[in-house]
């Protein structure tokens, strides 16, 4: 652990600190919660699909190629949705924390050798 984080845990009481922790993780869980549902229902519909195709050898063949896009297109949703999610994180941390810049002096760090 830094020296700054370790200052900002000092910084910020320990109740506020769970709680924002805690707000993070609910938001979080609910994100993959989503994307989860997402991707099942993306399944059952590409599923539902090859049921639907009327050539065995087209079905077997694209069917699958299908669920592969729609799964990766998921994904990148989900990145793109983490990715919000964390900089809603920092934006937090720099309101309650500081812009994460540790003077010199409050370093206790002095260029002078001994």
């Amino acid at each position: 652990m830094s020296y700054h984080d370790r200052r900002c845990m000092d910084v910020v009481p320990e109740g506020k600190r769970t709680r924002i922790l805690a707000s993070a993780r609910k938001e979080l869980e609910a994100l993959l919660r989503t994307a989860k549902g997402s991707l099942l229902a993306l399944a059952k519909e590409v599923d539902s699909s090859a049921l639907n195709k009327t050539n065995h050898l087209q079905a077997s063949t694209v069917c699958p190629l299908e669920a592969i896009a729609a799964k990766l297109e998921a994904m990148e949703s989900l990145k793109t949705d983490t990715a919000a999610l964390k900089r809603q994180i920092g934006t937090i941390d720099k309101a309650l924390f500081g812009g994460g810049r540790v003077d010199e002096v409050d370093s206790g760090f002095s260029k002078t050798v001994p």
